[in-house]
Parts: structure tokens; sequence; C-alpha cells
């Protein structure tokens, strides 16, 4: 990816850029731009396209439709256990942050060295060097996300996501295996898009999954599919540029009381700050 002219000034910015270099204009964000190329549009133009085709000569074009318009109201969810959901609540200046970033502070250890330079290559590959400022999420229909990472949902607000915002195809780690490429190329294209590109990316994907029995009930559990393990997770990524505050966040799910004494007075008081913070909470 090459530099690009700043849409105030017109002078050179790095492909990295958030602010222009000369004048200090805001640019935009990297993951957004590389969703943004004429190749990775043309390439998912054109799988988009085709699952329509398929789709009339089923029988289905009209439920596509309603799948695609689902999807367009869909939400980023940011899934977290119910003693991290604790400690971040606990204070509401607290950001949600990333793996590198949590071991570069060191708040945390980092992982085993087979899943940490696992980890590290796969962002590198996406993002380069701007793999440190992505936080990552589900595209989620219901407000539930991947409970493979928590116990707890948490959706962000629109305006949260949608100016910084990619989206690709299914997990990072899932998509090497599915489309490998050498290091120090690109990922193929045709799998990423904007925030306001994703429910084609999700028709693209999902098309072929639709039929005359699908009920719009049924539309989640295509885009987002989590039973706890992270092996069998199948979901459209999110790639969020930048900070992410408690007040980034609109609604959150959580489990139904019933489980030990303790895990139930963490949810009470999980729910009370949620109030606090004025985000909409409900149970399942």
């Amino acid at each position: 990816m090459e530099s690009f002219p700043c849409s105030k000034c017109r002078n050179p910015c790095p492909w990295d850029a958030v602010l222009c270099p000369v004048c200090n204009e805001m640019v935009g964000v990297p993951n957004v731009r590389l969703a943004e190329r004429a190749q990775e549009k043309e390439a998912l133009r054109k799988r988009y396209e085709e699952a329509k085709v398929a789709a009339e000569a089923r029988g289905v074009k009209d439920r596509l439709a309603e799948f695609e318009r689902a999807v367009s109201m869909a939400g980023a969810v940011i899934n977290i256990s119910i003693d991290n959901a604790d400690s971040l609540l606990a204070n509401d200046k607290t950001l949600y942050s990333n793996y590198r970033l949590q071991v570069d502070g060191e708040v945390r250890m980092v992982a085993e060295l087979e899943n940490d330079v696992k980890r590290t290559a796969v962002e590198c590959s996406f993002f380069g060097s701007t793999a440190k400022d992505i936080r990552y999420a589900a595209l989620s229909l219901d407000g539930v996300g991947l409970r493979s990472y928590g116990e707890i949902s948490l959706r962000l607000k629109e305006i949260a996501v949608e100016t910084r915002a990619s989206l690709l195809e299914c997990n990072t780690y899932t998509f090497v295996k599915r489309h490998p490429f050498w290091a120090g190329s690109m990922p193929e294209a045709g799998y990423r898009a904007t925030w306001q590109g994703k429910a084609e990316l999700a028709v693209a994907k999902c098309g072929a999954m639709i039929e005359r029995q699908t009920t719009q009930a049924a539309f989640a559990r295509l885009v987002l599919r989590s039973s706890g393990s992270r092996e069998d997770d199948e979901f459209i990524e999110i790639h969020i540029h930048g900070k992410i505050s408690l007040q980034a966040f609109e609604a959150a799910v959580l489990p139904k009381a019933g489980g030990t004494p303790t895990k139930d007075q963490k949810l009470n008081v999980i729910r009370d700050r949620l109030d606090k913070l004025g985000i909409r909470c409900t149970s399942i």
C-alpha cells in the first residue's frame, strides 16, 4: 500500500497515517484504507454479485435481500469474562485494551510462545506495524457475541465504529489457514470490507447458506456461531483502530443469575455499574 495525498493540503501521507504529517488534518485510519483499496472492493463486489445470482437461481432472492437488510443493522460486539468485566467496569475511565498493549504495558503476562508467535505473525501480516492499534470484535445481529471469549457481550455504539472499523470474513487465524499467503505478501483480496460494506461481505460469505425455509430468526446464527470453543467459532471479525472507552458501549447481554453465590453477586455488581454508565442490560 503506497502513500496517499492529504485531502486538505495534498501533501503525501504514509500508508499508516492517522494525521497528516504536514497540516495535522485527520486522514482516516489504515485498516479502513486497506479495505477501501480498489482491488479489495472490486473482488468483494464480484463475490457479492455471484452470491445474488446463485440465490436467484435457487429461488431465494427475496430471502437473501431480507438477510442483507438484517445485517445492515448488525453491531460490533466484544465478549469478556465475568471477572474481566468486573475489573473493566470498576472505573469509568478504564479503556478496553488489546493483548499487545497489555503485554507492553506490563499489566498481563505474555501468552505461551507458540500462541504469541502465531498472534504476532498473523496480526502483522494484516496490519503491519499498526497491529498494536487494532481491537477485535465480532459482527452480531442479536447483541450476543463469541461466548468462547466470555459470558458477557458488550455492543459498541454505531458512532464508535462507523469510521474506524473494517471487517474480515472470518477470524484472522482461520483466514490464513483457508487462504495461505507468503510472509511479506498481502492477503487475498475480496474478503475485507468497510463498516458500510458489512452487509455486502455477509452476503458474499453466507449467501449460499440461505434457503427457502431460512427464517429471520436464523439469520443471526448464519453470521455468528459460537459454542464455547474458539476453534469452532465462525464469525465475521471486526477490526477497530484506536482506543475504546466504556462510554463507547451501548448495550450488554449477561447470563441469568442462578450460578454460584459468588458469580451471582458479581453479576449484580456488573449490572449496577452498567446501569450507571447508561448501558442497556439484558440477560439470557
